[in-house]
């Protein structure tokens, strides 16, 4: 697995991807057979009032509605999960369109300022049923740094 690091966040993927694009905002990696891909972006807060989770909330009520406003698409959220407590959490979404056969979870770690979205993408998604090995993996390598203030 490569480490990559954002801010005050890291997380883990594997080594026989390769980055297909990269701006100062986001970070396209994708698996060597183009089935999956993986965006990451920084996340940062205009103010906090809202903590952690009103910053999860906000950024995956955003991307959902991305989604789910897209013409010819059938997009549906599948599952939602926040784990720890303010200060940090984690939000996950799952979202996938069942006729285009295309799964996404979207992960965001954060603190009530800052954090990070990744959201992973099997574009070529055989069995809904099945659980994203491989996303999972990311998934749980996500991380704030030991070192951050």
């Amino acid at each position: 697995m490569v480490t990559a690091t954002i801010g005050e966040w890291s997380l883990a993927f594997p080594d026989d991807w390769v980055v297909k694009a990269q701006d100062e905002k986001v970070t396209y990696v994708e698996a060597p057979d183009g089935s999956l891909g993986l965006y990451l972006k920084a996340i940062v807060a205009g103010d906090s009032d809202g903590g952690a989770k009103g910053l999860a909330t906000h950024v995956q009520g955003v991307y959902e509605q991305t989604y789910r406003s897209m013409e010819d698409s059938h997009w549906e959220v599948t599952g939602r999960q926040t784990t720890g407590n303010e200060p940090f959490l984690k939000s996950v979404v799952e979202l996938r369109d069942r006729p285009a056969r295309y799964r996404i979870r979207s992960i965001v770690a954060c603190g009530d300022m800052e954090g990070i979205q990744v959201s992973l993408h099997n574009y070529y998604c055989e069995n809904f049923e099945v659980p994203d090995g491989v996303f999972s993996e990311i998934e749980g390598s996500i991380s704030r740094n030991a070192d951050a203030a």
